[in-house]
């Protein structure tokens, strides 16, 4: 079953030197991945996460790094916790191995040591938020942190479920002992455990709302903690799902089983189609006037929908053939409405843009796509499924939520594709617009679509998955837009509020971190890393630069290729005083041989460039390696026929063939028929070069560049014709074939070693040797490295480079 696509909204009623240069610059640039959109405030200043490093802006505009000496430098932070008003100048840092509570500019670990929990090699395991307070667990203790800093500890036998915090009084922890423990009044004084009745090692534990269920699957009992326990099941359910409204649901395969937020208990036959194999995580649960609500799909049956009133009565059926792929749902006891978002599928035939039905190769049919489009259903009195939109055109995008009572969501629309008729393609703008629409949250009735012109509308790439940025509490919605500004958007109206300057900012998603009176943004470009400070009216306050202009971390890449450009400058310069000795490769001493066969034949020589373009190494290597086979067939008036499969590379081969003709001193000799191109398809092109054997039976075979399971084709059939064939590839799936059927093979990094051992030009050499030389110095340090760091385990004591090691950054532990 495709997993599909339902979002049920509950709405409240709110080689070369070159090539060493080219890398030497790109170690230069910084590199980051994805920052976190996590950010705190004390009296210091603006606490935020970036890259995973703990940062703060103080007052003065000074960028620090924290905490500053405590623990490995290269610590990653996850996140950051300031859950109420109160933590006015306190917070809470975690990372995998450290918990910190950050007061103003000063940061205490909650463990002086930490036991790495081996299973999950995450020692923090659990961060909740009860009341005011933050809930921190670490293996089998659990720290209570205030918001002034203040610490509180307990410690047991062995932690199962929780730490859950049932409401702002009441947290509860199930453990290993049979027992669970309800702290209360937000302190961690040892209550009386509570047994429950049943084995702890099949206890299962549910959480809704407010409430606790814990559960057996064999003893067909269950225990809502801090409740009186209810009667035994009839039968063991198979699994159990907690409602928003404090309910529970309970599987028991056939029938369902629901516990009312008012502790009474009501049992539903399944419909049919909910058979064992499926779980309750699967559908969506709510409950609306006295009626339990299930959403699900079923194989190719679409939505299914059941209703379950308290009184026994059923009903439902299914809305449609819509692909569930996502459920979230929202309730509250305000809520008043209730929204289904859904995702359509349509095929459709395949059309390029100039109009023309593209065509499957392997069954010659037309080919068909998928185009998504969404659709809008609202829960109306009579508990029934209203459609409010459809479109089945213009798919999801980005986060759908509820912003200040209106339902918000983007779309991106997908142009008709109709046989004949030709459509135009924006090369700046080349995906489809971004449209941001909203639904009345109060009526269910579309409230505004905001459609703006390319380069103001949203950029696809850059919406968040989740939820929506808002600049305040109370919105506007933030966005980025095409031509790189940033945009605030009044949730309300539909209006655009105010859109900033032009960003540096790249293709990724910016990180958005907002504090109370102002919002930060990260904009990343490919040399640059800045956090902009905006006011809450849009004007830029501040640019902070973040990205270092040296990589300390890359310390050891920086001396490798120091020390790689200084053997090439060197090898370079002796190339051209001496000649340097290069191991002799068979299969290019072989290359006179065979066009010389050919010659006595009176055959032309064939010459295969492979699958690849030319933004493809192995095909640059495999046209040098042409422009000599080329120029010898000239020098001895032997035809050529040179094979290519892409457009590019048979205009390259061209003109180096005509290259060649013209340094041998026979440009009229050169024919354009030398040079054809076969066909992009893969088994298309053997076929056409297979054919080419046979019917002119080349004396020599040249299998250069890129190739797949052709291979074995090409070699098998220019065997069968009785050539001489010459293979090179760096495909190390490929070489066996190759080696097996050819006379000569070029194996792996021969092949791109070829041209400078054929034409003997000094730049070439020199580099060719000074690279040598780097894999050299790259082999003996691995083998120094590993044999001090064995002989540091041996001993137990440092290694003998360690201090080496420190400078350049590695950490041995």
């Amino acid at each position: 079953m495709t997993k599909a696509g339902t979002i049920g909204f509950r709405v409240p009623s709110r080689a070369s030197l070159s090539k060493t240069v080219l890398a030497f610059m790109l170690l230069l640039m910084p590199a980051w991945s994805q920052p976190l959109h996590q950010g705190a405030q004390t009296s210091a200043g603006r606490f935020f996460l970036d890259e995973s490093k703990l940062l703060l802006l103080d007052q003065k505009g000074q960028l620090k790094k924290l905490p500053e000496g405590l623990g490995d430098k290269n610590r990653i932070y996850e996140r950051l916790y300031q859950p109420t008003d109160k933590w006015e100048n306190a917070f809470v840092a975690v990372a995998p191995d450290l918990v910190l509570v950050v007061k103003d500019d000063t940061a205490t670990p909650l463990w002086p040591q930490l036991e790495v929990d081996e299973k999950e090699k995450k020692p923090v395991r659990d961060v909740v938020p009860w009341g005011d307070a933050l809930v921190v667990r670490q293996n089998d203790s659990i720290k209570l942190v205030s918001p002034t800093g203040e610490v509180e500890g307990y410690d047991t036998d062995g932690i199962i479920y929780g730490p859950y915090a049932l409401d702002s009084q009441r947290l509860c922890l199930v453990l290993k002992n049979g027992t669970y423990v309800v702290f209360t009044g937000q302190s961690l004084e040892s209550p009386e455990p509570q047994p429950y009745p049943f084995s702890s090692q099949d206890v299962q534990a549910t959480p809704s709302a407010d409430r606790l269920l814990l559960w057996s699957k064999k003893s067909k009992e269950f225990l809502l903690v801090d409740e009186s326990a209810m009667a035994p099941l009839t039968t063991n359910p198979r699994d159990a799902l907690g409602l928003k409204n404090g309910g529970f649901v309970l599987n028991h395969g056939l029938w369902f089983e629901f516990l009312t937020p008012g502790r009474g208990r009501r049992q539903f036959r399944s419909p049919v189609v909910f058979n064992e194999k499926m779980k309750l995580a699967d559908a969506s649960f709510f409950e609306d006037q006295g009626i339990l609500h299930t959403l699900f799909s079923y194989e190719d049956q679409g939505i299914f929908n059941m209703g379950f009133r308290l009184s026994g009565e059923t009903s439902g059926g299914n809305l449609g053939k819509e692909e569930i792929q996502t459920v979230l749902t929202a309730a509250s006891q305000d809520s008043h409405l209730t929204f289904l978002v859904t995702e359509t599928v349509l095929n459709e035939v395949m059309v390029d843009r100039h109009g023309n039905v593209v065509k499957n190769l392997e069954t010659g049919e037309d080919s068909t796509y998928k185009v998504k489009g969404h659709a809008i259903y609202l829960l109306n009195q009579m508990n029934t499924w209203q459609n409010v939109v459809i479109e089945p055109r213009s798919r999801l995008v980005g986060p759908v939520q509820i912003v200040r009572d209106r339902l918000i969501y983007a779309t991106q629309t997908e142009p008709p594709n109709r046989p004949g008729e030709s459509r135009e393609f924006n090369h700046r703008y080349p995906y489809p617009k971004v449209v941001i629409h909203a639904v009345n949250a109060s009526t269910g009735r579309p409230a505004w679509t905001l459609d703006l012109p390319r380069g103001e509308a949203p950029a696809a790439a850059r919406l968040p998955d989740d939820e929506w940025p808002l600049l305040a509490k109370d919105g506007p919605v933030l966005f980025t837009t095409e031509d790189n500004r940033l945009s605030a958007l009044d949730p309300v109206s539909g209006e655009v509020q105010w859109t900033s300057e032009s960003l540096p900012l790249d293709d990724s998603r910016p990180a958005m971190i907002r504090w109370d009176n102002s919002l930060g943004l990260v904009a990343t470009n490919r040399t640059t890393r800045n956090l902009l400070l905006f006011g809450l009216n849009g004007q830029l306050q501040k640019k902070v630069m973040l990205n270092e202009l040296f990589n300390s971390q890359r310390t050891l890449n920086l001396i490798g290729v120091v020390v790689i450009c200084l053997a090439l400058i060197v090898y370079i310069y002796l190339a051209g005083k001496k000649k340097l000795f290069i191991r002799r490769i068979a299969g290019l001493e072989a290359l006179d041989e065979a066009v010389g066969r050919a010659t006595e034949m009176g055959k032309p020589v064939l010459y295969v460039t492979g699958l690849a373009d030319v933004d493809d190494i192995q095909t640059l290597a495999a046209l040098s390696i042409l422009s000599h086979v080329a120029k010898k067939t000239a020098e001895y008036d032997t035809s050529i026929l040179a094979t290519t499969s892409r457009a590019v590379t048979f205009s390259a081969a061209q003109e180096v063939v005509r290259d060649a003709f013209t340094i041998a001193g026979r440009p009229e000799a050169f024919s354009l028929e030398s040079v054809r191109y076969i066909s992009d398809d893969q088994f298309g092109y053997a076929a056409g070069v297979d054919g080419l054997m046979v019917r002119e039976e080349p004396a020599a075979n040249f299998y250069m560049g890129k190739f797949y399971a052709e291979s074995l084709i090409f070699a098998e059939t220019g065997y069968a014709t009785g050539a001489i064939q010459i293979a090179g590839t760096a495909q190390a799936n490929q070489l066996p074939f190759f080696v097996a059927a050819c006379d000569y093979t070029l194996i792996g990094e021969e092949l791109f070693a070829a041209s400078a051992y054929l034409s003997g030009d000094p730049l070439q050499v020199g580099s060719l040797r000074g690279q040598d030389v780097g894999k050299a110095i790259v082999m003996i340090t691995l083998v120094l490295v590993s044999l001090d760091v064995t002989y540091a385990s041996i001993t137990g004591g440092p290694p003998l480079l360690h201090n080496l090691y420190e400078f350049i950054g590695v950490k041995f532990s």
